[in-house]
């Protein structure tokens, strides 16, 4: 190779950029993949006609460059050096492109990581995994060429070049690497062409005779082809079967372009422009790059002749910054090679064949030098590995709900080992960065490894006790770190102190036995604790969509799990679970956010609530209030396109709903949500409140200092959830909003009269009920209750109820086939079971001599039909059923508040504290005045788009006569009032929790 860099002619340089232009156009407008290539009726035939064309030129760049490569090291020897460092160069153009593509776009994939760290053993470019292979093999090339007859070696090598292409059917893909023997072959080609006397003894003008002749007759066959593949196949998919990568025509054509170059331009500018067509064929092969680059332009331009313009003027500038690079950068890869060529100097079969030898001994030195960090790397995997199996309590990885329950081992070596790399990068970027403060390997890497082992033991003993996973909001427990101990108990804290003991005799021993202080130079230990404080940082925004955080994570498919956060530790890991629940941006901050703005609100709604109470004459403390969730309770007959036969299924909730408060919920789901929902009701915020879609009780209610809700009004709250209780983090984020007690199947209070509805795998409605009432007689005053039933989950199997009266008696344009109008039918029977289930219960607790008040509410509806229908009416498919009823002992019994057509989950407390008439705190004043002025507003967030193309939530809600209105076309009054709303909400969930200092915004007079 060159010892300096390539002194360019202006011919020299016209060719490189022309050709590597040409080449690049292969990811661009002359892709083939392109709708373009397709003839359509309506399309220009001769626009068609002239890609066709164009692809050829383009083509023909795949041959010509391996012509190239034997033509311009046709004599000399190179070493194996030569084409390490070719191998260097397109590994690290791919790197230096997926940086580019990363920092400018924010756009990563695992694909395309892995695509660039290993090029040729992922098939990434067959032109460049040939290349590499032509220049290892370049010496014995040589060597086989100076000893065998030229003539026989032409023929020997045309007969191999055609049979390979009868054996191919005339169909060679360019990426395939299988065509590297073929590129091989052209290589040869091109060296002996540099030999050849006929090609050599030929005129300028006749090589151009030449080249041209060839080209316009495969011009010609995409015509003839053409209309013969139309007549036989009525495609047109055969009519570049003569204008191939490695067709003859093709290859003529190249070859006299070869020796064109080669007469014109020196023998180092024909060796750069072989690299520069290398590397445009590497950048236009690797899938992911050039598809990304591809699709970009396209999307930005879309029309064919924007595209095509857009194209050529990208390939122009993309050639010129390759060559720039290339020029630029030849005297590094100059002393690469010079470098590698001390110590791999292969130029005969004896050198070749001491290689294994070669490789043994290097191997051996750099695991000399290296040995500690490898074992390190090794340990942080192994570590990694087992902190993932110990998540998991019975050997089985899935919520068995959301996703199929699988075993551990297997999911974790086949599936999820993306995670598991990710994690102990994390590990090995905390060990770099203490290793460089402290220059201590042995310190470094022990800390780590203790610090991660405990810290996946005491995750390992939550999920043990209380089946959930070690969150952000845990660290608030490191207060009571004596209850803490208590709760761990001696034993292991004892084994816990003789580890850490342990490892520090352990870090002493090794650091004066086998020391290995940090040497590298400050350059590099500050690029080493940028890019390792890089890594540790990447959790900083990692929910956040369009930061650099959340591209990286989700290419190892880190996205956070907060739905089932027990899946998620088990499948994410204990470490990977916690950070993702450190990002979470819920709201936006109001611009006149402060103290006194929201102590002003505070003092506004005390005075509204002192003014409600007036005529409030009910302790809520008294009230037994029931939060009944029915799972995906809609009443069937308000399904869009739907009609069912025959007896009403749900005839006693119809009937209640006539006769107490009662409308449509919106709901902020479709098909899912539930732990949404309960949010809502509990706390009185909406969801469309939040800047991003959210989990609240796993992302808000954890990592709150303070989390109030409606429990906190009554002297005993109690969950009961008859079926695994981990889901949305229920138990920590009942605890914190005033729910001490959570029956479920699994805890320590057990769930009576178990009970299933033939062959349902769900508990029944009545064993939620019969829980109920079992709570409802052992607590003496009044409590707060929230009830969700599971009997209505999906999916809705048809074999659950073999005797299904519903069966065939239900119809519609909605039922689009027979599984979607099974699972209809499936429902219709659920909910009747459900109405029955109800009427028992209201029945139950009628006899019950305490005033009881039972909110019964269908969270959302079941996903069954088309969602379509969710676009076409928003309004109607989140607009579930619910009543307010009082049993005979309650004063409020016969009560039915108007204007409750439409409500929002969050006016669920204000609407159930008129209804009894109770007096309210100043909160609850608020939340009464959002419930009378304002629209319903627990509808899902609009969306809405800022000038830089970035979109955020819109509140947006229901009028009480079911129309859809945004915050726009709210009057000033509302839209003060819903200030004030979103201001709490701010400063609760959000905030400094202004409000929540003194107590008083959040105290019910009449409560506990």
């Amino acid at each position: 190779m060159e010892k300096q860099r390539t002194r360019l002619t202006v011919l020299g340089g016209t060719f490189i950029l022309i050709l590597t232009g040409t080449a690049l156009l292969n990811m661009l407008i002359l892709n083939r993949s392109y709708a373009f290539f397709t003839f359509s009726a309506g399309n220009s035939v001769k626009w068609w006609l002239a890609l066709h064309m164009g692809s050829v030129l383009s083509q023909m760049t795949i041959p010509l460059t391996f012509l190239l490569a034997g033509y311009f090291w046709a004599n000399k020897r190179v070493s194996v050096g030569t084409a390490a460092a070719s191998w260097l160069r397109g590994w690290s153009l791919l790197l230096l492109s997926l940086v580019i593509v990363f920092v400018g776009f924010k756009t990563l994939s695992m694909n395309a990581i892995l695509e660039s760290l290993f090029p040729l053993t992922r098939g990434v470019s067959a032109v460049f995994s040939g290349m590499i292979v032509c220049l290892v093999t370049q010496p014995l090339l040589v060597r086989w060429i100076q000893r065998t007859n030229i003539r026989f070696l032409t023929l020997v090598l045309g007969s191999l070049w055609l049979v390979s292409l009868f054996w191919n059917h005339f169909r060679q893909d360019a990426n395939d690497p299988i065509n590297i023997f073929l590129m091989v072959a052209l290589f040869m080609i091109g060296m002996l062409l540099s030999r050849n006397g006929w090609w050599q003894k030929r005129s300028l003008w006749q090589l151009v005779a030449i080249g041209g002749a060839a080209l316009l007759t495969m011009w010609a066959s995409l015509g003839v082809m053409g209309k013969i593949s139309f007549f036989l196949y009525g495609n047109y998919d055969v009519m570049d079967t003569f204008t191939k990568p490695f067709s003859v025509l093709m290859v003529v054509a190249a070859i006299a372009v070869t020796v064109f170059v080669g007469r014109l331009i020196q023998q180092s500018e024909g060796r750069m422009l072989v690299v520069a067509l290398t590397m445009a064929h590497l950048v236009s092969q690797a899938p992911t790059l050039s598809a990304f680059i591809s699709d970009t332009i396209q999307n930005k331009w879309p029309g064919f002749l924007h595209f095509l313009l857009t194209s050529a003027i990208f390939a122009g500038v993309l050639a010129v910054a390759l060559l720039g690079l290339i020029w630029g950068t030849q005297p590094v890869w100059t002393r690469v090679a010079g470098r590698l060529d001390q110590q791999w100097h292969l130029t005969t079969v004896a050198e070749y064949a001491r290689i294994p030898a070669r490789l043994n001994t290097w191997g051996r030195a750099v695991f000399s030098q290296h040995w500690h960090q490898l074992v390190a790397v090794a340990v942080f995997y192994v570590t990694a590995f087992v902190s993932f199996l110990s998540m998991t309590r019975d050997g089985l990885v899935g919520d068995g709900l959301l996703s199929k329950r699988e075993p551990v081992l297997p999911y974790l070596l086949l599936k999820d080992q993306k995670m598991i790399v990710l994690t102990t990068l994390m590990l090995i970027a905390a060990c770099v960065v203490l290793h460089v403060i402290t220059t201590r390997f042995w310190v470094s890497f022990l800390l780590v490894e203790v610090s991660y082992s405990i810290w996946t033991i005491a995750n390992r003993m939550k999920i043990g006790l209380r089946n959930e996973s070690v969150l952000p909001a845990d660290l608030h427990e490191l207060k009571s770190l004596p209850e803490l101990f208590a709760m761990v108990g001696t034993t292991k804290i004892v084994l816990m102190i003789l580890a850490i003991l342990l490892a520090i005799g352990a870090i002493v021993f090794l650091e004066i036995r086998l020391p290995r202080p940090l040497q590298a130079k400050w350059p590099a230990r500050i690029g080493l604790i940028v890019l390792a404080g890089l890594i540790l940082a990447s959790p900083i925004h990692v929910n956040q969509k369009g930061s650099y955080a959340n591209a990286f994570n989700r290419a190892f498919g880190n996205a956070a799990d907060f739905v089932t956060p027990i899946n998620g530790v088990q499948t994410h890991g204990p470490l990977l679970q916690f950070t993702n629940s450190l990002d979470v941006q819920l709201m936006d901050e109001p611009d006149d956010y402060s103290a006194e703005r929201v102590a002003a609100i505070v003092q506004k709604y005390a005075a509204q609530a002192k003014q409600i109470n007036k005529t409030r004459t009910a302790n809520i403390k008294d009230q037994t209030v029931i939060f009944n969730l029915s799972e995906s309770f809609v009443d069937p007959k308000r399904f869009p396109d739907t009609h069912i036969d025959g007896q009403d299924p749900i005839p006693n909730v119809r009937k209640l709903m006539k006769q107490t408060t009662s409308g449509y919920m919106m709901s902020a789901g479709y098909g899912g949500g539930t732990a949404n929902m309960e949010y809502e009701s509990f706390s009185g915020f909406i969801m469309s409140g939040f800047t991003h879609y959210l989990v609240p009780f796993t992302q808000v209610v954890t990592r709150s200092g303070r989390a109030p809700g409606f429990a906190d009004d009554f002297p005993s709250g109690t969950a009961i959830h008859p079926y695994t209780g981990s889901f949305y983090n229920r138990p920590q984020a009942y605890r914190k909003m005033g729910i001490k007690t959570f029956k479920y199947l699994g805890s320590q209070y057990k769930i009576i009269d178990q009970s299933k509805i033939q062959n349902s795998p769900y508990l029944s409605d009545n064993t939620a009920y019969a829980n109920a009432l079992q709570q409802i007689n052992q607590v003496g005053g009044g409590q707060f209750m929230n009830l969700v039933t599971m009997q209505n989950h999906m999916p809705y199997d048809a074999s659950f109820y073999p005797d299904n009266p519903f069966q065939d008696t239900v119809s519609g344009a909605a039922l689009s086939n027979d599984a979607i109008t099974s699972s209809y039918a499936t429902y219709t029977y659920g909910t009747y079971e459900t109405d029955k289930a109800v009427k028992k219960f209201i029945d139950e607790i009628d006899k019950i001599k305490k005033p009881i008040t039972l909110v019964f509410y269908g969270d959302h509806y079941p996903a069954i039909i088309d969602n379509d229908y969710v676009l076409k009416d928003p309004v109607r498919m989140h607009a579930t059923d619910f009543f307010i009823y009082s049993n005979k002992a309650s004063r409020a019994h016969n009560t039915k508040l108007k204007k409750t057509h439409y409500s929002g989950t969050n006016d669920f407390i204000p609407m159930v504290l008129e209804h009894l008439n109770a007096k309210v705190s100043p909160y609850e004043a608020l939340l009464t005045d959002v419930d009378h002025d304002l629209p319903a507003l627990s509808m899902p967030a609009g969306t809405k788009t800022d000038a830089d193309g970035n979109t955020e939530n819109v509140v947006q809600g229901v009028t009480n006569k079911g129309k859809l209105v945004t915050v726009d076309k709210l009057t000033k009054k509302q839209k003060q009032l819903l200030a004030d709303y979103q201001m709490i909400q701010y400063d609760i969930t959000s905030g400094k929790q202004y409000s929540l200092k003194g107590n008083t915004f959040m105290k019910n007079p009449g409560g506990k």
